[in-house]
Parts: C-alpha cells; structure tokens; sequence
C-alpha cells in the first residue's frame, strides 16, 4: 500500500517537473537560474556532501558498541547441565574526560563548513549561469548587428552598381562592397560556431544534451540593480560563504586539538561476568572495571602538534578567505561603477554620433559627392558602435554578477531581467 502511494505521489509530480523544464519563448536569466540550481548534478553533488557531513556529525561522539564474549568448556557439557562450564562477559568502554563532547563539536563544525561549501558552490554556479546568459545575449546580438550590416552593405552595392552604370561611380565601389558582405558571411559562420559552443556551456549547466535548442535572447538587457556592498549589509545577509566555512574549520580544528590532548587522559571500559564453572555461586557473577594505559608519550605528542599545525592551518586560511572576499568586494563594485560610466558614455554619445556620421556619409554618397570607402569606414565605425554598447551592457552585467557573488546577493534582491 505505502509503495503504491509513493509511486503514485512521483507519477503526479513528473508532469509539473516536465512543465517547469519547458523553456518559454525568450530566455529569461530567472528561468534559467531555477532549473539549473534544480537541475545542475554539480550543485546536487556539494548539498549531497553537506547533507553526508550532517549525517555523519549526527552520529560522532557515540558510545561504542558493547562487548559481549562467551567461553564454553566442550567437554562439561557432556555430564548434563549442573555441571556445564562457560563464560559470559558483557564490557562497555566509557570516556568520562569530555572526549566524546569534543569529538561531536568537531563533526559538527564541518557539517558546518561543508554547509557553507553547498552554498558556495551556489553561488559559483549562479555566477557561471548569469556568465553564460550574458554571454549568449551578446552573440545573439552580435549576430542580429552583422546581419543588419550585410543588409546595409547590399543597399550600399545597390548604389554602387547604379552610379557606375550611369558613370558616376567607380567599378572599385561594387566590388568593395561584394567583398565587405563576403567578410560578413564569414564573421556570421564564425559567430553561429561561437553561439553553439555557449549553448553547449548553457546546456551543461542545465544537466541537457548539449546540442538542445534553446529559445531566442532577449532583445534588451536591463540595467541590473546595484548592490549593497557595506559589511554590515553582508554581515546582514549571512556573512561570505567561505569566510564561514573556514570559521567552521577553525573551530573544528581547535576542537580535535583539545581532543588530542585528551588522549592523554584513560578510557574507561565497565562490565559484568557470569562464570558457571566457578564452584562457588557467590564468585560465579563479578563486576568488571578496566582502564587503558596511554604510556606511548611521543605518539601522543606527535598527534597533539599534528592537531596543533591543523589549527595554524585552519586560521591562515580563514585570514586568506577573508582578505580575498574584501578584495572581491572592492574589485567588483570599482568594476560595476565603471562599466556604469562606460555604458552612459557609449549611449548618450557614440552611438547618436555616429548614427548622424553614417547617414550623412551615406546621403553624400548617393548624391554623388562622398567616396564610397569613407561611407564604408562610417558604416563599419556605426557597427561598431553599436556592437560595443552591448558588449558594455554585457560587461556592466558581469560586474553586477560578481558584486552579487561577493555580498551573497539572493536573486530575488536584484535581477538582470529580460
């Protein structure tokens, strides 16, 4: 019956994950974020390594299993039961100084950083998603800008062929121009290569066959939210992942060092015996108290400066794990305030420049007064420029997507939305 409700349960659950999978009609970084933090076998691997460190801290610290041992005399058993021979000892070893405490403290500090691993593979992942989003906006639109200049290109031939029909032009012009749109072909294969080798990136990630479609980019890339980069914020927010972790390892560190030198102290091990071959019932059951001899000093002293380096280790790295995310948080909000400027610049002023550049270029052109290799210089500069506002769209981007890593942004607080 139960099996038959959990099948049941998983039947009508597999057609809504089915339907989350379905991607919508234009890429959207949400929806991409969700299936492949749902999907992504890496990410599942790290939560998996968290949740065995859990396990395992669950289960540190316990006492051991009891002893039990039998011993028989063969031969007394043949004279009857009155007379049979045998042993029964049931022992159990005790650690009355504090060592299973500590042991519990230590499993428990790395569940702790293998918690805060899982959420730093998370965010690492994030990053490589937003990354590869962003990346195939920008080839996206590269493609969308190259084609644009091959239609220009054509309308310019078109001119070219007129005027030298009418002996106006030079026979130069028209091959140019042929020759500018055979380069275009090329950068199109080139650009379609590239955009098949990010959807391989994007489908990895997706746990997919790499060559799946996926639907078009978006045809704009919103300006991303800002984000809060102040300590306290962070601090707010749960602290850096890895700055945590390596807290736990010092902890877990420190932990196994005080073990260590408890190593020093005796185990205790308590029992009880039941004779039958003693003769005298009163002596037949006895008690059992055992202490073990820590004598070996030099393998307890190894052990301890072991413990000891691990300690120095675990708060070196920490300071290291500390300073590196300072130094990300520095470098991608210079990073995000820079591409900021950069993206105002290119489209408050380049852009319209050189839009005005080309049609007068190419209204000079077609009356007969411009050359057609200063209208070819334009149209490649405008196409340029066109092209370098995404690729600072994209930049600015990448830089938000590095400041949201550093202060442990969810994608909720701050989104590039399609």
């Amino acid at each position: 019956m139960i099996l038959t409700l959990v099948v049941a349960a998983f039947l009508a659950a597999a057609p809504a994950a089915s339907a989350e999978l379905a991607p919508p009609d234009t890429l959207s970084l949400a929806w991409l974020e969700r299936q492949v933090e749902a999907r992504n076998p890496g990410l599942a691997a790290s939560r998996a390594a968290a949740g065995q460190a859990a396990a395992r801290a669950r289960t540190s610290g316990a006492l051991e299993d009891p002893g039990v041992r039998m011993m028989a005399a063969p031969q007394s058993f043949g004279s009857g039961p009155p007379d049979a021979g045998y042993r029964v000892e049931v022992t159990q070893w005790f650690t009355p100084f504090g060592q299973r405490g500590l042991e519990r403290r230590a499993a428990a500090a790395d569940a702790g950083a293998a918690s805060q691993d899982a959420a730093g593979a998370r965010l690492d992942l994030l990053r490589a998603t937003r990354e590869a989003f962003f990346d195939y906006y920008l080839v996206s639109r590269s493609l969308e800008n190259n084609a644009e200049q091959s239609a220009l290109m054509d309308q310019f031939r078109r001119v070219a062929l007129s005027r030298y029909s009418a002996g106006t032009g030079e026979q130069q012009d028209p091959l140019t121009a042929e020759l500018e749109i055979a380069e275009l072909e090329h950068h199109e294969r080139q650009l379609e290569s590239e955009r098949r080798v990010i959807i391989g990136r994007i489908n990895a990630l997706l746990h997919r066959d790499p060559a799946a479609s996926l639907p078009p980019a978006p045809r704009v890339l919103e300006i991303p939210a800002a984000a809060d980069t102040a300590r306290d914020s962070i601090a707010t927010r749960g602290g850096w992942p890895g700055v945590a972790a390596a807290d736990a390892r010092v902890a877990a560190a420190e932990s196994r060092l005080a073990l260590a030198g408890r190593q020093r102290l005796p185990r205790l091990e308590l029992g009880w015996s039941y004779d039958r071959a003693m003769a005298e019932p009163q002596w037949r059951s006895m008690g059992i108290v055992a202490l073990n001899l820590p004598l070996w000093f030099g393998r307890l002293a190894d052990a301890e400066d072991e413990a000891r380096f691990g300690v120095s280790r675990a708060e070196a790295e920490r300071a290291a794990a500390a300073d590196e995310a300072a130094r990300h948080v520095q470098q991608s909000t210079a990073e995000l305030e820079e591409a900021g400027h950069e993206v105002e610049v290119i489209e408050r002023e380049m852009v319209p420049t050189s839009a005005r550049a080309l049609a007068a270029a190419r209204a000079s052109f077609e009356s007969g007064r411009g050359s057609f290799l200063a209208l070819l210089d334009i149209a490649r500069r405008a196409a340029g420029t066109r092209l370098e506002l995404e690729a600072a769209r994209v930049r600015r981007a990448r830089a938000w997507a590095a400041a949201q890593q550093a202060v442990v942004a969810d994608r909720s607080e701050a989104e590039v939305r399609p």
